[in-house]
């Protein structure tokens, strides 16, 4: 595990005992969304997903997750059907 896996696994240890246990998938979900969109790698979600019971379902759910495009990305095919 890198040290970035490991202060991650810590950081949402630490976090979490101070989330209302009601609040604390929400927070999850928003928490890993954000690692996402930060790039970080699925070695991290692995670890995360072993840390407890909430991030084992919800880094399970990001894992299995098709990968989106990005604002940028555009298949040449719906390209071609915007041509006037």
């Amino acid at each position: 595990m890198s040290t970035e896996t490991d202060l991650l696994v810590e950081s949402w240890k630490i976090l979490q005992e101070y989330i209302p246990e009601k609040d604390k998938h929400k927070a999850g979900q928003h928490w890993v969304q954000i690692l996402q969109d930060l790039g970080v790698e699925e070695e991290t979600l692995d670890a995360l997903k072993d840390s407890d019971d909430v991030m084992e379902e919800i880094c399970s759910d990001a894992l299995d997750e098709e990968p989106l495009y990005l604002d940028d990305e555009v298949d040449d095919e719906d390209e071609d059907e915007y041509n006037y």
